[in-house]
């Protein structure tokens, strides 16, 4: 059952009982993306989809060039998710060339993290139409200009072809 409320930044909770053994869940999504992707977003992902995370991963610089409807945006949606829940203090900026396509970007992100499970889920301090943040310092931002008002980690340039 997903919670359509994002959860608050300040609460407190108790591990216990079977939440307590599932502490070590957590700790195996930080490391292995494709086992946060199977196992809490429930996504079978296609080769090429495999290699664009590979990439993404193992390289600094990336630039893909894709065909329509080949499921690209919400694939790097999955990897801005995991990449803000399970580090500290990193920024993401998502510029697209229209406003619709960036909003629709961000809903993405907000539509798997509803889906994940209460322990994985990062506080959230704001969660607005342009902006996502959560209480970890980590954060998502999307625009259609190119401003530069802190350091972001990861910059993703769509549809400007």
């Amino acid at each position: 059952m997903t919670n359509p409320v994002p959860k608050s930044a300040v609460i407190d909770f108790e591990f216990c009982g079977p939440i307590f053994g599932a502490l070590r869940f957590p700790v195996k999504c930080k490391v292995d993306i494709f086992y946060f992707i199977e196992k809490y977003i429930n996504k079978k992902l296609y080769d090429y989809q495999e290699a664009i995370i590979k990439d993404y991963i193992n390289h600094r610089f990336t630039i893909n060039m894709a065909s329509r409807q080949t499921g690209i945006n919400r694939i790097y949606a999955i990897v801005f998710l995991h990449y803000i829940t399970f580090n500290c203090d990193r920024n993401v900026m998502v510029i697209h060339n229209k406003g619709c396509g960036a909003v629709e970007q961000l809903n993405i992100v907000k539509d798997y993290y509803k889906e994940l499970p209460f322990f994985l889920k990062g506080g959230v301090t704001t969660y607005n139409q342009k902006y996502l943040s959560f209480d970890n310092g980590s954060s998502i931002t999307i625009t259609t200009n190119i401003k530069y008002e802190k350091d972001y980690h990861i910059i993703m340039i769509n549809d400007f072809a």
